[in-house]
């Protein structure tokens, strides 16, 4: 009912949610708008990641989820500090979760790849230089060469800045990363001394306010749609589109796959849910980065992408 209560437009929908504004409000109780709906992330090559969440603020996988569990019902006592997440499980769905590789494109399914067209996809990917507002000029490749995290700016991606600026908002006039780094390690410890399970050596506290954005490697990537941070964009071929020609409303919480466009069907009957990105922290503006290929050297490059 708090949430409720709380929650103002855009609503978060399927394979999104608002996670520090949940937590905000949960773990903290500071009322905070869910202003920031973000597209739950793919989790492949978890193990490769080395700082997590789109704006790439902390190493502390084990605390995300803890303070994740919490916000999504686990208990704390406030004097013991134990909570309700069971210890061992979480370390076992971490330990499943380090070992997802990304799938492979199913051509049995989907239609077999064009080698011909992914090769000449590949030379766009690799060598094809867009200007940025930072004055330099990014391939695909340089933004996306690496698992590991690659930050850029805002004003460089120029996709919806809510989620990033969010996360730096102050709490109780401490940085909330710092309310984070203190607060959570106390109950990890405490649960994990009373389930008996070692906590480990690679056990990490580190959280930070970065404002920006993460690129990684594109693994995988015909298999995470929606695309953008906020999940705004419903296909990787609307992706390489101009703004002004991307989708402003298309239907997700449904299995309508568009193989050819590579991401979902815009429109199904029966609609769970409209994604609108005229909403708060919705918008599907930005990363126009192979947005002025031809249309055939479009194709081309979704057919590369098609093999990663």
């Amino acid at each position: 009912i708090v949430l409720r209560e709380l929650e103002k437009p855009p609503a978060p929908g399927p394979g999104r949610d608002d996670p520090w504004g949940i937590i905000r409000n949960v773990v903290y109780k500071s009322p905070t708008p869910l202003t920031a709906p973000t597209s739950i992330p793919h989790l492949f090559y978890t193990r490769d990641v080395d700082w997590f969440h789109a704006d790439g603020n902390t190493r502390s996988l084990l605390e995300r989820n803890v303070a994740q569990g919490i916000a999504l019902g686990a208990k704390v006592d406030p004097s013991t500090k134990v909570s309700t997440f069971v210890a061992k499980n979480i370390v076992r769905l971490q330990e499943i979760v380090g070992k997802l590789n990304a799938p492979r494109w199913p051509a049995d399914v989907f239609g077999a790849i064009d080698d011909a067209k992914a090769k000449r996809g590949e030379v766009i990917y690799s060598t094809r230089k867009y200007p940025a507002a930072d004055g330099k000029h990014y391939s695909c490749l340089d933004c996306h060469a690496s698992r590991q995290s690659q930050l850029f700016s805002i004003n460089v991606i120029g996709t919806d800045p809510i989620r990033a600026k969010n996360f730096g908002q102050p709490l109780n006039g401490k940085p909330f990363y710092e309310v984070i780094e203190q607060s959570i390690p106390p109950i990890v410890e405490a649960t994990f001394r009373a389930e008996g399970v070692p906590l480990g050596p690679t056990t990490t506290n580190e959280w930070r306010a970065t404002g920006q954005y993460v690129a990684r490697q594109l693994d995988g990537i015909w298999a995470t749609a929606p695309y953008l941070h906020n999940g705004s964009v419903p296909t990787l071929y609307h992706l390489l589109l101009p703004t002004d020609e991307r989708p402003t409303t298309f239907h997700l919480g449904h299995r309508s796959y568009d193989p050819m466009h590579i991401g979902y069907e815009i429109k199904v009957n029966k609609p769970v849910f409209t994604y609108n990105s005229s909403s708060v922290g919705g918008s599907n503006a930005g990363h126009e980065f192979g947005t002025k290929l031809s249309d055939s050297e479009r194709w081309d490059l979704i057919e590369y992408l098609k093999t990663l």
